[in-house]
């Protein structure tokens, strides 16, 4: 039953009317044509008088929404097939790769909707239909112009997150009384939404755009594989595995950052270093958790980066090929970039849709990606060559597993929805009030949405929040592993088992040390937890004492060397002092060709070269032998670290030695100065603080001890937030 509208003085008066169904859009294939436009293959024709709708709320005459959905497919039938015949000059290929980018994306994404709605027997909302009736008019610019702006992308995440909405609204509600809106109702952590946002400019034409992207993709990326540790370092802590990387050097993020292409590389090598000790925490833990929802949870995170990072590269690479191909080499270029692009899209969809929930007590929490878009995803992006891809018609296996990947988006999607999404939202406990300091305490650079094009400022508000969600959650994380530690070793016998995931149907990196334990020990053990902002953990203090090394000698000799010249000292310095001693698992000559890397990158980054012409040969000895004598040091403190020793703390000298346990730590602490930075070097038991005595009361809450025979021990925490330079680093 449907209602016809009428006008009504005071009011809106619907008459009742019956309707018939008629049956949406089926599946398209992967080439369009104006003989098999999208959604054209095997389309209804239905017979009979063409009733009104309801979608979007109100009632539609349904002659127009067929004239319109078939308008539209003949559009982007028309768009997609003028992409592999258009052949521009050398100077404009590589943004014509971005043009195709655009197209097959928003093609993807109105195939993809209309699939929905064929298999589910439901309409395309009217609001989609004319947002892109205004998209098909802005792309024909778009190509006549032969550029693409980071806004246009931004507008396609904007046409995702509406297709998200109906897929919600189709798959778990169908019903006309559900709120469209129920998804706004929580916050989504979709990490990839940016990534793919900040890579999607190849060609660079606006370079302030482009630092600020990259400076996005630094301080996201780098927060998001040190959470993908902490997760590993809790299973570890938990299970008692030990996943120490002491080969390992660290750096820290860069406070100063010139130009877009200097910190991609920074980024590039950090996260090569931290993906490296990863790799090696999943293989430890492989044993022990592999058929574990929190295991997969972390992995299926780092295998969809990776090959999200894999993808984007690609596409860059062929990109810049372009120019000097010639028009035969151009197509498979542009049909390995369409391609390519619907991958793009579909973890685009799919990733929206597993979004894991963000809150104030959970922090970054749900259920597990499905391995099986990722595992086609993947074998698609190895079949795309310039041999496979050479024209149309495509690849035969390509196309069918194609069509598989869009099958199961759509399958795990609806699975998602009906199973998956209700319990996530139960458990949802607020949202996370944003850090009056944020800037200040996390960023080592300035970075707020202002900085990103106008036209886009909503979305950038949407990038900035989740800097501060991963930021949040990393706090949180170091908190729980913190007590997963303290659990393993102590525990009060009458209180329920320590657990780090109190949920069987999803995924949450939450103890129940909040829920079993009186609110005062909460209380001051978040108070020990919040150390001056610029500490470092013993991981992060070799690399930033290279840093710190190589920026104090270039600033006070104010000069330069060449990177043949330092590369040489490196040598030289290394193998007199180091010999054949195996230093963060290199020899002497590796070593040096590490480190002459990272002072190469430094140099780069904050544009040296340019600020001090004069090129002293002195200078490269001095750097490598004040690096030379900071590794020497730090890895003797690494070598001697212990991370539990026994003590009995004086306030409680009656109890048994084998029931205190306290961490011990190094770390480095920075301290700003007026002169430039002192630093101080610990290596002590951290002072043990005995929160109650057996049977006496707190004074914060009437609750007395659970266990009559050991104190409550708070422990170190594990500083394994990544440092953030202070500003007078390198005064």
């Amino acid at each position: 039953m449907i209602r016809h509208r009428v006008n009504h003085p005071v009011s809106v008066v619907y008459e009742v009317l019956p309707v018939e169904v008629i049956p949406a859009s089926p599946p398209r294939e992967f080439v369009r044509t104006k003989d098999k436009v999208l959604a054209s293959k095997n389309r209804s024709n239905s017979s009979g008088p063409l009733l009104p709708f309801y979608a979007d709320g109100v009632y539609h005459n349904r002659s127009c929404y067929e004239e319109k959905l078939h308008a539209l497919e003949e559009e982007y039938g028309t768009l997609m097939q003028s992409l592999w015949s258009h052949i521009t000059g050398p100077d404009r290929r590589v943004a014509f790769t971005e043009i195709v980018s655009y197209v097959v994306t928003s093609t993807e994404l109105f195939a993809f909707i209309s699939d929905v709605a064929f298999e589910e027997d439901v309409k395309v909302p009217m609001g989609i239909i004319d947002n892109f009736e205004i998209h098909v008019s802005k792309t024909k610019d778009v190509i006549k112009n032969g550029k693409v702006k980071l806004e246009n992308f931004a507008k396609l995440l904007d046409f995702r997150d509406d297709i998200v909405k109906h897929m919600q609204w189709t798959y778990r509600f169908k019903q006309v009384e559900k709120d469209r809106d129920h998804r706004d109702a929580f916050d989504r952590y979709c990490p990839y939404d940016n990534d793919w946002l900040c890579g999607s400019i190849i060609s660079g034409d606006v370079k302030t755009n482009d630092t600020t992207c990259a400076m996005y993709q630094m301080l996201s990326r780098m927060t998001q594989i040190n959470n993908t540790h902490e997760r590993l370092e809790i299973l570890a802590a938990f299970d008692g595995t030990d996943i120490t990387d002491n080969d390992s050097i660290r750096l820290p993020i860069p406070n100063l950052p010139k130009n877009a292409d200097c910190l991609l590389n920074g980024l590039r090598s950090r996260e090569s270093v931290m993906e490296n000790v990863n790799s090696k925490a999943f293989a430890a833990l492989e044993e022990e958790y592999s058929n574990t929802s929190e295991f997969e949870f972390i992995r299926i995170h780092a295998d969809l980066v990776t090959l999200q990072v894999d993808i984007r590269k690609k596409k860059k690479v062929l990109a810049l090929m372009a120019p000097a191909s010639d028009e035969s080499k151009c197509v498979a270029i542009h049909m390995i970039i369409g391609i390519l692009s619907i991958l793009e899209t579909q973890l685009l969809i799919s990733q929206s849709a597993y979004a894991p929930f963000v809150d104030k007590k959970h922090g970054i929490y749900g259920v597990v990606f499905p391995r099986d878009i990722y595992q086609l995803a993947a074998k698609i992006h190895s079949m795309t060559t310039l041999s496979t891809c050479t024209g149309l018609p495509l690849d035969p296996s390509i196309e069918e597993e194609l069509d598989n990947l869009r099958s199961k988006v759509r399958e795990f999607s609806k699975k998602f929805y009906s199973e998956h999404e209700a319990n996530c939202e139960k458990t949802y406990a607020g949202r996370i009030e944003i850090c009056p300091a944020f800037e200040d305490r996390y960023l080592c650079f300035p970075l707020v949405p202002s900085y990103f094009p106008q036209d886009m400022l909503e979305r950038a508000t949407i990038m900035i929040k989740h800097l501060h969600w991963e930021h949040f959650d990393q706090d949180r994380l170091n908190f729980q592993l913190h007590v997963v530690r303290q659990g393993r070793f102590f525990w009060p016998d009458n209180l329920p088992d320590l657990c780090f995931n109190v949920y069987d149907d999803i995924v949450a990196f939450t103890s129940n040390f909040t829920d079993v334990m009186p609110s005062c020990f909460v209380e001051r053990v978040l108070h020990e937890l919040s150390p001056p902002w610029h500490i470092y953990s013993f991981y992060h203090f070799a690399g930033a004492e290279i840093v710190r090394h190589i920026h104090k000698v270039i600033v006070q000799q104010k000069s330069v060397p060449s990177d043949a010249a330092i590369l040489a000292e490196m040598r030289t310095t290394f193998n007199e002092i180091f010999g054949n001693t195996l230093i963060y698992g290199r020899r002497a000559n590796q070593l040096a060709r590490d480190i002459s890397n990272i002072v190469k990158e430094e140099i780069e980054g904050y544009d040296y070269r340019n600020e001090y012409g004069d090129r002293k040969p002195a200078v490269a000895r001095l750097i490598a032998l004040s690096i030379a004598l900071s590794l020497d040091y730090s890895y003797r403190q690494l070598q001697g670290r212990q991370d539990l020793c026994e003590v009995i703390p004086e306030e409680s000298a009656d109890v048994p030695r084998n029931r205190i346990r306290v961490e011990r730590k190094e770390y480095l602490k920075l301290y700003p100065t007026s002169n430039g930075c002192k630093h101080i070097t610990r290596d002590t038991i951290r002072v043990v603080k005995v929160l109650y005595k057996p049977g006496k009361k707190c004074k914060e809450t009437s609750c007395t001890g659970h266990d009559n025979s050991t104190p409550y021990l708070l422990l170190h925490p594990n500083l394994a937030r990544l440092p953030i330079l202070p500003k007078t680093f390198i005064n």
